[in-house]
């Protein structure tokens, strides 16, 4: 695919309409309010969305947030989402949101990013499209992602 025509750059909160159908598709439904609320929320904490736009048009989009790490004193990025919107999929934009989340990542000098990927993402390609870039879970530092539900 040929990205120059498309772009990528930091969300602010009028962003949400654009961003909301983007989160359902994804099965996480917010209201736009909600999407507003966090997009404040992760610009007051310093957090990162950047967004692949097409025109006036968000064709996807990566969240990142960040933190120091108590046991080995490293900064840790986060990836909290990757998405891209239905007609862009298996054209590199993926790749290339990645790509700038490493960057970003790198610039705020963190040693680490790493993501999670439900078991519902395996059949359709999710997981071995991120292995291919890189981000793996195997050897002595595999991880199980472990959840508890407190409300």
């Amino acid at each position: 695919m040929c990205f120059q025509d498309i772009f990528i750059r930091d969300a602010s909160e009028k962003d949400a309409p654009k961003l909301q159908p983007l989160l359902e598709a994804l099965e996480y439904p917010a209201s736009i309010q909600q999407v507003e609320e966090r997009l404040k929320t992760y610009e007051e904490l310093g957090y990162k969305v950047l967004l692949a736009v097409k025109g006036e048009t968000v064709v996807g989009f990566i969240a990142l947030s960040f933190s120091e790490l108590f046991v080995s004193q490293t900064k840790k990025a986060h990836i909290e989402a990757l998405i891209v919107g239905e007609g862009f999929k298996g054209r590199g934009l993926g790749r290339l949101l990645l790509k700038k989340a490493e960057e970003v990542a790198q610039a705020r000098g963190c040693h680490i990013i790493d993501l999670t990927s439900g078991k519902r993402r395996k059949s359709s390609g999710t997981h071995e499209f991120y292995k291919k870039l890189g981000y793996n879970n195997e050897g002595y530092w595999a991880k199980d992602y472990l959840r508890k539900k407190l409300r």
